[in-house]
């Protein structure tokens, strides 16, 4: 079993989600209460923390980098969810187009939790080459867009590995102020290596106290190895 992380892991940890502070009430009107999805029970769940995450995300990525990576090491980090939030966070700072993909093609989840169609979605923007307005959810506001997976391939990291991902993610940094990608876990996917490579920097979501020092030491490696700015851990409350 894992024990926590120790002093020495901890000064790894510059982003952290502890407090349970809701929102303001009027932020929920920045994201268009007249759309065709409710997420008031996502917002209601931010914390104050988060958005000072993404406060520091915003001025990691500065003026001209857009798109960000939130990876994990096991399911159970939860950059699914963690994703989800930060997204919201992003629009409610800022008011500005900001698109979640579901990037993890081997386990996709995103659709559920926002009760969307599966696809089409990511999979088919990237082998289509056609516009990413044609593949994006329904479940949408009018400054919060959703990408889901879509329908994957039975080698997922085969249709990013073509230089066609590499124009799909140019289309999308025209598109949106802000690109928010679930990868999975950086791990144990080769899928989740190349998603996180296109990206501007990248996340790790971290569960509390469920990893060694080593396995943070090792997903930070794996970003960093791909010429990818490693932005930071994020410590998730338990679901």
């Amino acid at each position: 079993m894992a024990s926590g992380l120790n002093s020495e892991a901890s000064e790894l940890i510059n982003f952290q989600i502890s407090s349970r502070k809701p929102i303001e009430k009027d932020r929920e009107a920045v994201i268009a209460p007249e759309a065709d999805v409710d997420l008031s029970r996502f917002i209601s769940r931010l914390r104050e923390q988060l958005f000072q995450t993404a406060t520091r995300l915003r001025l990691a990525l500065g003026e001209h980098n857009r798109v960000v990576a939130v990876t994990q090491v096991a399911t159970e980090d939860r950059s699914d969810l963690l994703s989800l939030e930060l997204s919201l966070a992003l629009v409610l700072l800022q008011n500005k187009p900001v698109l979640l993909v579901d990037g993890d093609l081997e386990h996709p989840g995103l659709h559920r939790l926002l009760d969307a169609n599966p696809s089409p979605g990511f999979s088919e923007y990237i082998q289509t080459g056609h516009g990413p307005e044609n593949f994006l959810s329904d479940r949408k506001h009018r400054n919060f867009a959703f990408l889901p997976a879509g329908d994957v391939p039975p080698m997922p990291v085969s249709i990013l590995s073509s230089g066609e991902s590499e124009q799909a993610f140019k289309a999308l940094r025209r598109t949106f102020r802000y690109v928010v990608v679930n990868t999975g876990s950086i791990r144990d996917s080769s899928t989740a290596m190349s998603l996180v490579a296109e990206t501007d920097g990248a996340l790790l979501a971290l569960a509390r106290r469920k990893h060694r020092r080593k396995e943070v030491l090792e997903a930070k490696n794996d970003v960093e190895s791909l010429n990818t700015s490693f932005f930071g851990v994020v410590l998730t409350e338990e679901i």
